[in-house]
Order: C-alpha cells, then sequence, then structure tokens
C-alpha cells in the first residue's frame, strides 16, 4: 500500500502487550493506532513512534477477544449479532473460523 497509511485499531489490552508481538517494531513503523479503552481510567502507553491516538469514551463491554473465545467454546453467552453484522458472522461459521 505505497504511498497510503494504515491505521490499526487495537483495545488498550492489547496496546499494553504491543511490544511482546512478533516484528512489533516493524507494524509500529508503518502504521498508525487507533486505541479503544473500554473504561474510564484510561492509561496511555509512549513508544518512540508517537503514531497512537487513544479513544476514550468507548463503552462497549466486549472484546474481540471475548467474541473469539465464546465462538470458539460454542458458547451463546453473548449475542454475536449484538456486536457483529449477519455477513461476518456467516464468513466465521462457514470457514470456521476460531473452532478447535
Amino acid at each position: 500500500y505505497k504511498g497510503n497509511k494504515l491505521t490499526m485499531v487495537i483495545g488498550l489490552d492489547q496496546m499494553i502487550n504491543i511490544e511482546k508481538w512478533y516484528k512489533s517494531n516493524k507494524i509500529l513503523k508503518l502504521v498508525n493506532i487507533l486505541c479503544f479503552n473500554r473504561n474510564d481510567n484510561m492509561k496511555k502507553i509512549t513508544n518512540k513512534y508517537m503514531n497512537i491516538d487513544y479513544i476514550n469514551d468507548f463503552n462497549y463491554d466486549i472484546s474481540s477477544s471475548s467474541i473469539r473465545k465464546n465462538i470458539k467454546l460454542n458458547n451463546s453467552k453473548i449475542d454475536l449479532k449484538k456486536y457483529l453484522r449477519n455477513d461476518i458472522i456467516k464468513y466465521i461459521e462457514r470457514n470456521k473460523l476460531y473452532v478447535n
């Protein structure tokens, strides 16, 4: 995507651990990060690239990790339709994503 700037959207839970990711320095050089916090005690992580924007008024008590876990366990505790479009749910089911 030469000539374009990419933005990666992640939650604060992942932002805290980003330096443990595989090739995290390369990721941080290549993309801007939009970090969502799910509660009011916003913690800002600083890095030498300074390409992180924070959204603090994100009031959804769900995470992609939680969605994947519920799909993997075939757990109906959460209503996926509340968080994902129907075509996304069908894609996940058709391709058997996040199952054992």
